[in-house]
């Protein structure tokens, strides 16, 4: 775990979704240590995080992305239900020697657990029931909670895993504190290096909706 420095401005919680293992080569792109004056993201179309920002962990995800349907029919659209994830600690794993951090990009390894990578588990990501999207980092020393909405968004890399389902890869986020006072210790969380969890059709789907890896 990065400690969070004395002139801390905001939080930031990183989180690689994904259904895929993490790769032994070394990475193509990289965050800079806590010491730096910005954090770099790998290259999107996503805000940077701002001066001053701090890396609190990164984090694995390993979950579904869920959808209803309004009728079992090809020409009624998906729509989002949330999503559900288990949050893995990959913060030592991606830590270098000099301080940085490095963000992979995943390969289309499958993965059917995070302990197969051996990381703690650090939490859960889930949404409420009025659909409010959580960060709850309940190992973290101490617990740190993300209650967020959409800041902004950006479409996965078109060479991105596309998931067990060959569905496509959800969009990068940037997840906001979304100030109903229920946020501890985060400030923001980007979504990135996503593999997977885009919806099919809804041709066929029942009532009980769709959970996409």
């Amino acid at each position: 775990m990065l400690s969070p420095s004395l002139n801390l401005l905001t939080s930031l919680g990183l989180l690689l979704t994904t259904t895929l293992a993490l790769p032994t080569a070394t990475p193509p792109f990289h965050v800079r240590a806590k010491q730096s004056a910005a954090l770099s993201l790998p290259a999107s179309t996503l805000p940077s995080p701002p001066p001053g920002t701090t890396l609190k962990y990164i984090a694995l995800g390993l979950g579904t992305q869920n959808y209803t349907c309004a009728s079992p029919s090809a020409s009624s659209p998906p729509m989002s239900a949330g999503a559900l994830a288990t949050l893995y600690d990959a913060t030592a794993r991606l830590s270098l020697p000099s301080g940085a951090i490095q963000i992979p990009k995943l390969p289309g390894t499958s993965l059917k657990s995070g302990n197969g990578l051996g990381l703690p588990v650090l939490g859960q990501h889930h949404f409420t029931s009025s659909l409010v999207p959580c960060f709850d980092l309940a190992a973290a020393s101490p617990p740190l909670f993300l209650s967020a909405h959409k800041a902004a968004s950006a479409p996965a890399p078109a060479d991105a895993d596309a998931g067990p389902a060959r569905s496509g890869a959800v969009d990068w986020l940037e997840l906001l504190d979304d100030g109903r006072g229920a946020t501890r210790g985060l400030s923001a969380v980007f979504r990135v290096e996503t593999a997977g969890g885009k919806a099919g059709s809804c041709e066929g789907v029942g009532a009980g909706g769709m959970q996409v890896a």
